[in-house]
């Protein structure tokens, strides 16, 4: 299992992989990691924050192995501490870059992160971008780009590159993806980088979409996906769906999150 932030999460049912869900008020948070190898340098996380928000991360560390497996790890104590110091923002993901880049520059390591923010009372979130791409949105019964991404890298130093930055509104039904590279090869079957556009049109066409009231079902397509294709890479997805019925994903259906995960509450 990596990077799962939370107490309440629940193993998700017929899935021979770790794979997390969280749900609560029509809201269901699912992700998972199918490394290539024995370990991945892919990280994700999520988390509830105090005043009811939620925070997810989804990120791509340089290197392979066991090396970038303790990379990752190191990336994710950062991630999370940011969330505890640091207001939700650029500025946020140029605290982690300052973090990366003296903290580990013996080791020289880069990474691409995507972080984002999803407020409950108005439906909106705001999506961080440094080096990852965006995600992709499903609404209307087609997966579409919400933006590009872009943004520098963690760990590059230098300037220039900024961080990408794009807020929407999330409607009943809509079913948000992030995504690491490797899932992008995956679909589209070629090494390489993609952009979200290409991996919208790709899950279109493979017709790799969420049933309604159930978008974890997402995580068994996809990963009938890795048993039938070679993976190139890692693959890394985490979802956020929204609706009467996204909840439908746990082996429990009725789990009491409002106490909140035990690392949440001690964010002030």
């Amino acid at each position: 299992m990596i990077g799962i932030h939370h107490g309440a999460a629940q193993k998700v049912p017929g899935l021979d992989v770790v794979a997390m869900c969280i749900q609560r008020d029509g809201l269901a948070i699912s992700g998972t990691t199918i490394p290539a190898k024995q370990v991945s340098g892919d990280l994700y996380d999520f988390t509830h924050l105090p005043e009811g928000s939620w925070g997810l991360a989804v990120g791509d560390v340089t290197g392979k192995g066991v090396g970038a497996a303790i990379w990752r790890s190191i990336l994710l104590v950062y991630i999370r501490e940011a969330w505890k110091r640091q207001p939700f923002g650029p500025r946020m993901l140029q605290w982690l870059d300052t973090m990366v880049s003296s903290g580990m520059s013996t080791l020289r390591p880069f990474a691409t992160l995507l972080l984002a923010r999803y407020w409950p009372s108005s439906h909106r979130i705001r999506i961080l971008t440094a080096g990852h791409h965006g995600p992709v949105l499903w609404r209307g019964n087609v997966w579409r780009p919400v933006t590009r991404g872009g943004g520098r890298a963690l760990g590059l130093g230098g300037s220039g590159g900024g961080v990408g930055d794009v807020t929407i509104s999330l409607h009943p039904g809509d079913v948000v993806l992030f995504y690491s590279d490797g899932f992008g090869e995956l679909v589209l079957r070629r090494r390489g980088i993609s952009s979200t556009q290409e991996v919208a049109l790709a899950l279109n066409r493979r017709h790799v979409q969420p049933a309604w009231g159930h978008s974890v079902s997402l995580l068994h397509r996809i990963r009938d996906l890795t048993e039938c294709e070679q993976l190139l890479d890692d693959v890394t997805v985490v979802m956020l769906g929204f609706g009467k019925g996204m909840g439908a994903c746990c082996e429990n259906p009725e789990i009491d999150t409002k106490l909140g995960p035990p690392e949440a509450k001690r964010i002030q």
